[in-house]
């Protein structure tokens, strides 16, 4: 059994150096060294080529989320033990890093450095495993810059993947002041033309995401939706921008790395399964907020600090951080929802919601009605 880190010395300075990160599997060969070693006998033979990538822009005085990818750049699959490790400079805390990736297990391993590894990597060609990290920017950070290096790592029983030269990256990441954040005012609208749906059928609904301006908008979209009967389910949603999570009426789509343009509007389309027994008018009411996973660091960070016991500041409101919201709800004499909403980012952050221009436009609801199949 072959070990990331610490539990032999590793020739190589790409060789993986976290101790105790995670256990790698050994039972053969990966892919990635099968196609480099035939590379070596035949020019012309695929090969995977892991590449790290990050760029972000942050605010002063504010939790940040730094997207990070390792992507597969060549023409074959990977499939073998790697990770990455990232550091900044000047050092910022981080505060956590989290993998959509099942097989990449992250952990900060000193105030300024984060690593991810996997003992079976699986990457296709032209694809990528996304890495969120989210760290913290004082109100006096003085640099205007922040140096991201990342690295891929190799095991020992992975030599790489033969061009190691982009296996290490720096990007950069602008530091700015709050004021400098650039004015935009997204407007959440429902599309009118749809007025029916039948029961114990599919059903969609259509709400349009529009960048009133004046700047572009490059960040993360998020819209919740609920229904309100019980006798409905969402199922999903198109395009594949937005991916959705939840659970019956409930439902909480999100895009990341989105852009839209001043004055321009995107589709989100949500699909729902309805029961046969609903009938009668269905509203389905949803809002749109920005950059929310950035305040979901900072609830959680605030909460903890409040005695709320809100769990890692991992920027993912799961079950501890809703267990958390909703108790520092009730003592405090709001309502008691285990959801962000105004009041609680405005008594615990001092904060309007997730800085739009205008809130007033951020919900919206479409009601149609569920009729009966035709006989």
């Amino acid at each position: 059994m072959t070990r990331f880190a610490g539990e032999r010395k590793l020739k190589s300075s790409s060789a993986l150096r976290a101790i105790g990160l995670l256990a790698l599997l050994s039972a053969g060969p990966a892919a990635a060294q099968e196609s480099a070693s035939a590379a070596g006998e035949d020019a012309a033979a695929p090969v995977a080529d892991l590449a790290p990538t990050g760029q972000n822009e942050c605010v002063r005085g504010a939790s940040c989320l730094v997207d990070v990818t390792i992507e597969n750049r060549g023409e074959a699959s990977f499939d073998g033990a790697a990770g990455i490790r990232g550091s900044f400079d000047p050092a910022v805390k981080v505060e956590s890093a989290r993998a959509d990736n099942r097989s990449l297990k992250c952990r900060v391993t000193d105030d300024n450095v984060y690593e991810c590894a996997g003992s079976a990597l699986k990457v296709k060609p032209g694809e990528a495993s996304y890495i969120q990290v989210v760290v913290d920017i004082p109100s006096d950070f003085a640099a205007k810059e922040i140096a991201h290096s990342q690295e891929i790592l190799w095991s020992e029983a992975t030599t790489g993947d033969g061009n190691a030269e982009n296996d290490m990256q720096v990007s950069t990441i602008a530091v700015i002041d709050p004021a400098m954040l650039p004015a935009v005012d997204l407007a959440l609208a429902a599309d009118e033309e749809q007025k029916n749906c039948v029961a114990g059928a599919e059903c969609s609904l259509v709400f349009n995401v529009t960048n009133n301006g004046p700047a572009d908008f490059d960040g993360t979209i998020e819209v919740e939706a609920v229904a309100d009967q019980a006798l409905v389910e969402f199922t999903g949603a198109s395009p594949s921008d937005w991916a959705c999570l939840g659970a019956g009426s409930r439902f909480v789509c999100t895009w990341k790395r989105a852009g839209i343009e001043a004055e321009v509007t995107k589709l989100l389309t949500l699909n729902l399964m309805t029961g046969s027994m609903a009938l009668g008018d269905l509203e389905t009411c949803a809002e749109v907020s920005r950059n929310t996973p950035g305040h979901v660091a900072d609830i959680q960070r605030a909460l903890n600090e409040a005695g709320f016991d809100a769990g890692p500041v991992d920027g993912v409101a799961g079950r501890r951080t809703r267990a958390a919201i909703s108790a520092y709800q009730e003592a405090n004499g709001l309502a008691v929802t285990g959801e962000i909403g105004t009041a609680l980012l405005r008594q615990l952050l001092g904060i309007a919601k997730l800085e739009d221009m205008d809130p007033d436009n951020d919900r919206t609801c479409l009601t149609v009605d569920i009729v009966a199949p035709a006989e």
